[in-house]
This record gives C-alpha cells, structure tokens and sequence, in this order.
C-alpha cells in the first residue's frame, strides 16, 4: 500500500552546506594541492546531496508478515485470549483508508464477546516482565493495564488489516508490520484502532508508513494487497459501534467497553448487512462514515432481536446461522452457526454468502457446512432459497489431473453471485500427504444450470507431477551402463574415475581416464 509520508515529517535542508576554505586572497600555502582538495569537496558534496535525497525520500519497502486466522504468529506474547471467526470473506471493495467509527467496519456475533478480558489482564498480572514489554509497547505503564483494557471493545475484523504487530522476543517488545486476515478477532479503543490480537494478546499499533511492502508468511486464497484496510483513529470517542454478524449478515449495536453482554439492535443499516460490502476508502484518506457513524450515539440498547431487517421494517430473511441441515454425519441444528450432528461430532457453518444466482430477483443463499474434525472432518456445500429450503448441493469435488488425494472446499473464498458460484478449493499436490493435508489453492467456479450446479471445467488446474531424480530410480541395466552399479561390475568410490572392482568372472580391468 503506497501512503506518503507526512509532510511535517520531512527534514528540512538547512543552512548552506559549504563554505570556502580559503580567504579570498593573500599568498599560497605549502600543503595539499589545490586539485585534490576540490576532488574531495565534489566527492563529500555528492555523498551528502545522496543522504538528503534518501531523507527526502521518504519509507524505503516494508517486509510485512501476512498472519491468517486461527494462528498465532511468531513469538506470541501468551495463549490465547479469544478465538478467531473462520471463513469471514473480506468483502468486495475493502481495502484503503478507513476510520475507526465507520458502522460496518467490524463484525462480530451477537452476545458474544469473542475475547476475553479478564484472561488479558490475569495473565500480565501473572507475569510481570511480559507485562512491562506490553505496556511499553502501547506507551502504558504497567500500573495502568487494568483501566486501559477495561476500556476496551472486542470486535472481529472483516477486511484485511494492515497494523504493527508486537511479538516478545527476550523479554522485549519488538514491532513489525503484519496483514490481519479477515475474521481476526481484535480489541480496539476507544478511538476505534485495532490495539490487541485476541488470539496471541500480542499489543498492535497504528499501521506503519512505507512506499511498498513485501508481503510475507502464509497467505489466504483471497489476500490481494490491493484490498488490505488502514483503520485511522476517529476524530471523537466512540459510544456505540455497528456491528454485522459475519455468519447472519445482519448489523447490531454493541457499546464501547462492553463484551456482547449489551449488544442491541442497530439504529442504522450498517454497510455491510444482508450481503452488502463495508464503505472503503481510497487508499489515502478515510472513507465517509455512513449518517449516525460518527463517535456520537449510533445505535439503541434495546438488548433484543425484533426480527425484522434493521432500519427496513421488512421480515428479515431466514437466518442460515440457525437452519436445520442435513450432512454426511447426520442431520445438524445450529445456533449461532454452530451445533453438534446427530452422530454426536461436531458441526459448523464454515462460510456463507447471498446472491440471486438465477435471476429472479429474490436471493438465495449458499452454505459451507463442516462437520467432525480433523481428519474425519466432512463438508457439505448447499444452495437455499430465501426460506431455507435447499436447491442443490454440490457434490463431492474429484481430484483434478495429478491429484491423488479428494480435495477440500475452503471457506476463506466462497462467493454467489448471478449464474454461478465461486469457491475456494484445497487440492493435493503430488507430494501431499493424507496427514499433512492438501496445500494446493485453486478456485473453481460452478454455473448454474437452472436446477443444479456444472463445474466449470476450465477453472480446474491439473496437479504438475515432478520430474524424478535419476538418483531415485532403480538401476537393471548390464555391464553397457558404465557408471551404474551391477550385479557384475560393483563400484569403488573414486573422487574422478568410476573403477570396477576385480571380479572372478572378468579379472582385473580399469575404466577411468
């Protein structure tokens, strides 16, 4: 991302540089000749003009660490304190320069706080010299962690965010800039800056200032760097933030400093909601927030769901979160996009978008449905109507050209939209292992044929096979393959020559230069 650096930040030239060593006349002086003092005042004046330019210059390229959901980087400062949302796709659109009040900028679900705070502040209580790196890092003394983090507001992002990361490295806090991935849960301020990754309670800061960025680590099947976000501090305190739940796609009202114990309904249709992307900025200065998303109060408490669609007041759509679904391991109720299958393993709604794939101008709505775990973890992807009722399921993927193993659907890319459906999917590299799981990244588009879905088979790529070593390849051949090992001709190891070794069949021979 390309943010200049402020102009207040630039240094200025100052007085001249140079001055004449010499007076303006009077007799010539023993001592270095003339030619050679000039040569060296040119040489001093191109290395200090090069200095300037490079501080005029501004922030050179950035590494910076592309850090995925559900892990928790490099040198964590402790374990976890919240969980990550999984398979929040960063909507079309984010990305640029957005402020810290903009309603819809943040999810996260209703009546649940995603991180805890108490285990925040416990834990630094528990040991003293993590805590004093963590308060430096966010300009605190440790005496004021309690009251700061009492000030906090758990949220989930949903775009990727660019921020300063701090891990903790021989007893020291040590920054470096890193991408959040979508569905990061975080806590952010008062002012609406992202201040604390939940699931390493690693201190953030603002995002730093370069020209470029090398973008390192894993990475995510929709991460663009063109789409990455800059959250800048809000002109006011915050009183109330607009939520939308990733999984229902609907906008709530959580107050600042509360953890999902006070969330309400949203006074304002926050961007966002039922399928809608978040308002972005341009990449240099913060997007308009929408009216009421300012630091005054953007939202009731009114504590309960009316069901109807908030700032409409239209039925709201049937919620996929709460559906009855019928999997490979039974039939499954969610509630808040998790439950448990019939055979007693675990189930989830993995990822879930809305479009009106076949044109009628009501939508419908996809889901990426998870069930058991591990290595006995299932997946079921079904397209319903806006009553719930199932359309079509996709089947079981097969493996593409090469591919020895079934691929896997993958929740961070997952989109419907008129006539087709887009999905991210895992496939098995030729070196793959069962154990290991696949680390291919392909996406597959599905088309709509009015009562099903049709792979789009150009979208699938077939698995490359490596070419063997011949190193690796069992050697049959005779006496004729000088240089293999026979039967017949065993070798002794030479550092130049390959010498056969003396044989009662053949007697004594060399073969060598």
């Amino acid at each position: 991302m390309t943010r200049p650096m402020p102009p207040q930040h630039r240094p200025h030239p100052g007085p001249a540089l140079f001055h004449h060593p010499y007076p303006a006349a009077g007799p010539r002086r023993r001592g270095v000749p003339t030619w050679a003092v000039l040569v060296v005042a040119a040489a001093l004046a191109l290395t200090v003009a090069g200095a300037l330019f490079v501080s005029l210059a501004g922030p050179a390229y950035a590494q910076v660490v592309r850090e995925p959901v559900g892990t928790a980087g490099a040198n964590p400062f402790m374990p976890a304190v919240g969980a990550d949302a999984t398979g929040v796709v960063a909507p079309a659109g984010s990305g640029g320069s957005v402020a810290g009040d903009t309603a819809g900028l943040y999810g996260g679900t209703r009546s649940d706080g995603t991180c805890d705070a108490a285990s925040l502040t416990g834990y630094l209580r528990d040991n003293p010299g993590k805590a004093t790196a963590w308060a430096g890092a966010l300009g605190l003394g440790t005496s004021q962690i309690d009251g700061y983090v009492a000030g906090l507001t758990p949220v989930v992002l949903r775009a990727d965010t660019l921020v300063t990361n701090h891990g903790y490295v021989n007893g020291v806090a040590t920054p470096f800039p890193s991408v959040l991935q979508a569905g990061t849960a975080v806590f952010v301020d008062r002012w609406g800056v992202p201040v604390v990754r939940c699931s390493c309670g690693n201190p953030l800061s603002a995002a730093p200032t370069f020209y470029g960025a090398v973008y390192t680590g894993p990475t995510w099947v929709s991460f663009s760097e063109t789409n990455v976000s800059v959250v800048l501090t809000s002109s006011v305190e915050i009183r109330n933030y607009t939520l939308v739940d990733p999984w229902r796609h609907r906008p709530f009202s959580r107050p600042a400093t509360s953890h999902g114990d006070r969330d309400g309904d949203a006074a304002v249709h926050a961007p966002g909601g039922s399928g809608s992307t978040p308002p972005a900025g341009n990449g240099t200065s913060p997007a308009p927030g929408t009216p009421g998303a300012s630091g005054t109060d953007t939202a009731t408490d009114a504590g309960t769901d009316t069901g109807t669609e908030a700032g409409t007041g239209s039925p709201a759509p049937f919620d996929p979160a709460d559906g009855t679904y019928t999997v490979p391991c039974g039939t499954v109720t969610l509630s808040g996009g998790r439950g448990s299958a019939s055979d007693g393993s675990p189930a989830e709604l993995a990822a879930v978008t809305t479009g009106d794939v076949d044109g009628d101008g009501r939508a419908e709505t996809a889901v990426l449905l998870e069930c058991g775990s591990g290595d006995a973890t299932q997946q079921s992807v079904q397209l319903l109507d806006d009553t719930g009722s199932v359309l079509a399921e996709l089947p079981v993927p097969a493996p593409p050209t090469g591919s020895t193993g079934t691929p896997e659907f993958d929740a961070s890319s997952f989109a419907l939209g008129t006539g087709s459906l887009t999905t991210g999917v895992r496939v098995f590299e030729a070196t793959d292992t069962a154990t290991g799981g696949p680390t291919g990244s392909q996406t597959w588009t599905w088309t709509w044929s009015g009562g099903g879905f049709v792979l789009d088979g150009s979208t699938v790529q077939p698995v490359e096979t490596p070419i063997a070593d011949v190193t690796d390849v069992p050697v049959t051949a005779g006496p004729e393959a000088t240089g293999y090992p026979s039967a017949e001709y065993p070798v002794t190891e030479s550092s130049d020559t390959v010498t056969p070794a003396p044989s009662s069949a053949t007697g004594t021979g060399t073969a060598g230069n």
